[in-house]
C-alpha cells in the first residue's frame, strides 16, 4: 500500500470521548482517496459511489498522526476500487496500527456526470502494478503464513464481489485466482517443511 496523507489529530477532531470523531476520519479517507483516484486515473473527474463497510477497530487520540494508505485492487470498465487504510501513528515510537479498513469505489464521468470509460493507458499501467505484485509475492521470503492467508481471503472476497457482467473484470480476476493458487501452493510447502 502506498502512503497518501498524514494527518495530525487536533482537538476539534475530537468527538464525546475525548477521540478521533468518526465522521471525521471517514471524511479524511474519502477525500484523500478520492485525490488518488484522480491522480491515478489522470482525470479530475472522478466521483465516489460506495464505501463498503467500515469496522472502526481502534481510537485515534490527540498526539496520534492518522496516516492514509491505498492500493488500487481493480478496475472496471468505467470504475477504480481501492482498498483503503487509516492507521494511527505514535509520533514517540513510531508504532501503527490500524483503525479503519475498507473498499471505496469511484466512477468516472463527464461533466454532466455520466460515467465514462477509463482511459487504456490506466488499465496498462495497473496491469504492470498487477505483475509486479505477484512477483512481489512469489519471493515470500520472511513473509509469515497469517500475512499469507490474509491474502488469500482478501483476494477471495475481491473475486466474490466482482461482477460476471463486464468482461473487461475478468483479466484481473484471472490474475486473482493465479496469484491464489500460487499462495495456496506455498503454504502447502511451508506445512511439509
Amino acid at each position: 500500500m502506498e502512503l497518501i496523507s498524514t494527518h495530525p489529530i487536533k482537538e476539534s477532531d475530537l468527538g464525546f470521548n475525548r477521540t478521533l470523531f468518526g465522521g471525521k476520519l471517514l471524511y479524511w479517507l474519502d477525500g484523500d482517496a478520492v485525490a488518488y483516484a484522480m491522480q491515478y486515473c489522470d482525470t479530475p473527474r472522478m466521483v465516489t459511489v460506495t464505501i463498503d463497510k467500515c469496522i472502526f477497530r481502534k481510537a485515534g487520540k490527540p498526539g496520534h498522526l492518522i496516516k492514509i494508505y491505498a492500493q488500487v485492487e481493480k478496475i472496471g470498465r468505467t470504475s477504480l476500487t481501492m482498498n483503503v487504510e487509516a492507521r494511527r501513528h505514535n509520533v514517540y515510537d513510531g508504532n501503527q496500527q490500524v483503525i479503519l479498513s475498507t473498499n471505496i469505489k469511484f466512477v468516472k464521468v463527464d461533466e454532466d456526470g455520466n460515467p465514462i470509460p477509463i482511459d487504456e493507458k490506466v488499465r496498462n499501467k495497473f496491469s504492470i502494478e498487477l505483475n509486479n505484485r505477484k512477483m512481489k509475492w512469489n519471493n515470500l521470503s520472511g513473509v509469515s503464513d497469517s500475512q499469507i492467508k490474509e491474502r488469500i481471503k482478501s483476494l477471495e472476497e475481491e473475486i466474490s464481489n466482482s461482477p460476471d457482467a463486464d468482461p473487461r473484470d475478468a483479466f484481473e480476476i484471472r490474475h486473482w485466482k493465479e496469484e491464489i493458487e500460487f499462495l495456496k501452493t506455498q503454504l502447502n510447502q511451508n506445512k511439509d517443511e
